[in-house]
Protein backbone atom coordinates (compact mmCIF):
# COMPACT_ATOMS: atom_id res chain seq x y z
CA UNK A 1 0.00 0.00 0.00
CA UNK A 2 1.48 3.50 -0.40
CA UNK A 3 0.61 4.61 2.98
CA UNK A 4 2.39 1.99 4.59
CA UNK A 5 5.57 2.43 1.90
CA UNK A 6 5.50 6.40 2.59
CA UNK A 7 5.26 5.69 6.77
CA UNK A 8 8.00 3.24 5.97
CA UNK A 9 10.34 5.95 4.09
CA UNK A 10 8.85 8.68 6.66
CA UNK A 11 10.12 6.36 9.80
CA UNK A 12 13.30 5.74 8.38
CA UNK A 13 14.57 9.10 7.13
CA UNK A 14 13.60 10.25 10.81
CA UNK A 15 15.83 7.81 12.25
CA UNK A 16 18.90 8.13 10.11
CA UNK A 17 19.29 11.81 10.04
CA UNK A 18 22.78 11.53 11.69
CA UNK A 19 23.24 9.02 9.02
CA UNK A 20 22.77 11.46 6.55
CA UNK A 21 25.59 14.07 8.09
CA UNK A 22 27.95 11.13 8.29
CA UNK A 23 27.51 11.00 4.29
CA UNK A 24 28.09 14.43 3.20
CA UNK A 25 31.07 14.40 5.00
CA UNK A 26 32.02 11.63 3.28
CA UNK A 27 31.27 12.91 -0.38
CA UNK A 28 33.13 16.02 0.46
CA UNK A 29 36.36 14.45 -0.83
CA UNK A 30 34.28 13.80 -4.06
CA UNK A 31 32.65 15.90 -6.50
CA UNK A 32 31.97 19.41 -5.75
CA UNK A 33 29.16 19.13 -3.22
CA UNK A 34 25.43 20.77 -3.92
CA UNK A 35 24.91 24.28 -3.03
CA UNK A 36 23.85 24.53 0.86
CA UNK A 37 20.44 25.50 1.33
CA UNK A 38 18.93 24.36 -2.09
CA UNK A 39 16.53 21.08 -2.31
CA UNK A 40 17.17 18.87 -4.95
CA UNK A 41 14.90 18.30 -7.57
CA UNK A 42 12.45 14.88 -6.85
CA UNK A 43 14.25 14.31 -10.58
CA UNK A 44 17.44 14.67 -9.67
CA UNK A 45 17.22 12.14 -6.33
CA UNK A 46 15.34 9.80 -9.14
CA UNK A 47 18.57 9.57 -11.04
CA UNK A 48 20.79 9.33 -8.90
CA UNK A 49 18.95 6.12 -7.42
CA UNK A 50 19.23 5.13 -10.86
CA UNK A 51 22.72 5.53 -11.21
CA UNK A 52 22.82 3.73 -8.33
CA UNK A 53 20.97 0.36 -9.56
CA UNK A 54 17.82 1.30 -8.11
CA UNK A 55 14.74 1.63 -9.87
CA UNK A 56 12.56 4.20 -8.96
CA UNK A 57 10.13 4.58 -12.03
CA UNK A 58 10.17 7.05 -14.67
CA UNK A 59 13.04 9.97 -13.95
CA UNK A 60 9.78 12.66 -14.49
CA UNK A 61 10.02 13.99 -11.15
CA UNK A 62 7.19 12.82 -9.33
CA UNK A 63 7.79 11.12 -6.11
CA UNK A 64 5.70 7.61 -6.71
CA UNK A 65 5.40 4.51 -5.14
CA UNK A 66 8.40 3.19 -7.10
CA UNK A 67 10.79 6.24 -5.78
CA UNK A 68 9.25 5.99 -2.37
CA UNK A 69 10.61 2.04 -2.55
CA UNK A 70 14.05 2.45 -4.60
CA UNK A 71 14.86 5.01 -1.66
CA UNK A 72 14.07 2.74 1.16
CA UNK A 73 16.48 0.19 -0.37
CA UNK A 74 18.40 2.11 -1.34
CA UNK A 75 19.09 3.37 2.40
CA UNK A 76 18.83 0.03 3.76
CA UNK A 77 21.64 -1.60 1.27
CA UNK A 78 23.87 1.23 1.40
CA UNK A 79 23.62 2.13 5.07
CA UNK A 80 23.27 6.13 4.14
CA UNK A 81 20.85 8.42 2.18
CA UNK A 82 21.40 9.68 -1.28
CA UNK A 83 23.86 12.56 -1.56
CA UNK A 84 21.06 14.34 -3.19
CA UNK A 85 19.44 14.29 0.53
CA UNK A 86 22.23 13.98 2.35
CA UNK A 87 23.53 17.54 0.90
CA UNK A 88 21.37 19.35 2.45
CA UNK A 89 19.77 17.74 4.92
CA UNK A 90 16.39 15.82 5.55
CA UNK A 91 13.85 18.06 6.10
CA UNK A 92 15.01 20.44 3.65
CA UNK A 93 15.05 17.32 0.96
CA UNK A 94 11.89 15.70 1.55
CA UNK A 95 9.80 16.56 -0.96
CA UNK A 96 6.67 15.84 0.73
CA UNK A 97 7.45 17.97 3.70
CA UNK A 98 8.70 20.82 1.23
CA UNK A 99 5.10 21.10 -0.08
CA UNK A 100 3.23 20.83 3.15
CA UNK A 101 5.54 23.66 4.25
CA UNK A 102 4.44 25.56 0.97
CA UNK A 103 0.53 24.40 1.25
CA UNK A 104 0.35 25.69 4.97
CA UNK A 105 1.92 29.12 4.50
CA UNK A 106 -0.61 29.70 1.66
CA UNK A 107 -3.59 28.48 4.44
CA UNK A 108 -4.43 25.14 2.36
CA UNK A 109 -3.02 23.06 4.39
CA UNK A 110 -3.44 22.49 8.64
CA UNK A 111 -2.18 19.50 9.89
CA UNK A 112 1.75 18.90 10.45
CA UNK A 113 4.72 18.85 8.24
CA UNK A 114 5.43 15.02 8.94
CA UNK A 115 6.29 13.66 5.16
CA UNK A 116 3.11 11.63 4.99
CA UNK A 117 1.30 11.75 2.00
CA UNK A 118 -2.05 11.70 3.26
CA UNK A 119 -5.47 12.24 2.98
CA UNK A 120 -5.80 16.21 4.09
CA UNK A 121 -2.50 16.52 2.22
CA UNK A 122 -3.36 15.53 -1.00
CA UNK A 123 -6.58 17.49 -0.53
CA UNK A 124 -4.77 20.25 -0.09
CA UNK A 125 -2.67 19.52 -3.27
CA UNK A 126 -5.89 19.55 -5.35
CA UNK A 127 -7.27 22.57 -3.80
CA UNK A 128 -4.20 24.66 -4.91
CA UNK A 129 -3.91 23.01 -8.03
CA UNK A 130 -7.71 24.37 -8.22
CA UNK A 131 -7.46 27.74 -7.01
CA UNK A 132 -4.61 28.33 -9.33
CA UNK A 133 -6.13 26.95 -12.34
CA UNK A 134 -3.25 24.17 -12.39
CA UNK A 135 -3.33 20.27 -13.67
CA UNK A 136 -5.35 18.80 -10.93
CA UNK A 137 -2.43 15.91 -10.00
CA UNK A 138 -2.44 14.80 -5.90
CA UNK A 139 0.69 13.66 -6.13
CA UNK A 140 4.28 15.62 -4.94
CA UNK A 141 6.04 16.80 -8.25
CA UNK A 142 8.78 19.40 -8.74
CA UNK A 143 6.07 21.12 -10.93
CA UNK A 144 4.30 21.44 -7.28
CA UNK A 145 6.90 22.18 -5.34
CA UNK A 146 7.77 25.23 -8.17
CA UNK A 147 4.19 26.47 -8.01
CA UNK A 148 3.95 26.37 -4.27
CA UNK A 149 7.28 28.48 -4.06
CA UNK A 150 6.07 30.92 -6.60
CA UNK A 151 2.95 31.46 -4.23
CA UNK A 152 5.08 31.68 -1.00
CA UNK A 153 3.77 34.81 0.81
CA UNK A 154 7.05 37.81 1.13
CA UNK A 155 8.20 38.23 4.23
CA UNK A 156 6.10 41.08 5.70
CA UNK A 157 7.53 44.80 5.89
CA UNK A 158 7.67 46.82 9.37
CA UNK A 159 4.54 48.69 9.11
CA UNK A 160 5.84 52.20 9.66
CA UNK A 161 4.71 53.54 13.06
CA UNK A 162 1.30 55.84 12.79
CA UNK A 163 1.82 59.54 13.19
CA UNK A 164 1.60 60.71 17.33
CA UNK A 165 -1.80 62.29 17.85
CA UNK A 166 -1.70 66.13 18.25
CA UNK A 167 -1.17 68.01 21.18
CA UNK A 168 -5.11 69.31 23.11
CA UNK A 169 -5.13 72.73 22.44
CA UNK A 170 -5.42 74.72 25.27
CA UNK A 171 -8.62 76.32 26.41
CA UNK A 172 -9.08 80.05 25.50
CA UNK A 173 -9.54 81.76 28.89
CA UNK A 174 -12.82 82.18 30.71
CA UNK A 175 -14.24 78.50 28.92
CA UNK A 176 -14.60 76.50 31.35
CA UNK A 177 -12.30 73.02 30.95
CA UNK A 178 -14.19 69.99 29.55
CA UNK A 179 -15.43 67.79 32.38
CA UNK A 180 -13.67 64.18 32.67
CA UNK A 181 -15.79 61.59 31.40
CA UNK A 182 -15.49 57.62 31.50
CA UNK A 183 -13.81 56.43 28.69
CA UNK A 184 -16.62 55.20 26.71
CA UNK A 185 -16.97 51.18 26.25
CA UNK A 186 -17.17 49.48 22.83
CA UNK A 187 -19.89 48.24 22.01
CA UNK A 188 -18.50 45.27 19.28
CA UNK A 189 -15.19 44.35 18.43
CA UNK A 190 -14.65 45.35 15.08
CA UNK A 191 -14.76 41.99 12.92
CA UNK A 192 -11.15 40.10 12.42
CA UNK A 193 -10.11 39.57 8.94
CA UNK A 194 -11.47 36.63 7.10
CA UNK A 195 -9.21 33.76 7.65
CA UNK A 196 -8.01 31.36 5.11
CA UNK A 197 -10.35 28.02 4.52
CA UNK A 198 -9.87 25.53 6.71
CA UNK A 199 -9.08 22.91 4.11
CA UNK A 200 -9.18 19.27 6.13
CA UNK A 201 -10.90 16.76 4.24
CA UNK A 202 -14.10 18.66 3.28
CA UNK A 203 -15.81 17.27 0.61
CA UNK A 204 -13.69 18.62 -3.28
CA UNK A 205 -15.70 20.26 -5.87
CA UNK A 206 -17.87 18.01 -7.65
CA UNK A 207 -16.00 18.34 -11.09
CA UNK A 208 -12.71 17.69 -10.00
CA UNK A 209 -11.76 14.05 -10.89
CA UNK A 210 -7.94 13.64 -9.50
CA UNK A 211 -5.96 10.74 -11.39
CA UNK A 212 -4.96 7.91 -8.98
CA UNK A 213 -1.86 8.04 -7.63
CA UNK A 214 0.74 5.59 -8.81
Amino acid sequence: MISGAVAMYTRILAALWLIAAIAAEAHAQGDAPAVAGAPPSIAALQEELRQAGFDPGPVNGVMNEKTTRALVAYERRLRRMPQAIASVGVDAADPVMRAQHGLRQLGFYTGPADGALGPSTRDAIIRFEVSRQLPVDPRVSDRLLAALAEQAPAAPNTAAAPPAAPAPTPAAEGTPAPSPTAPQVATGAASPPAMPEATGRQALPGWVNPPPIR
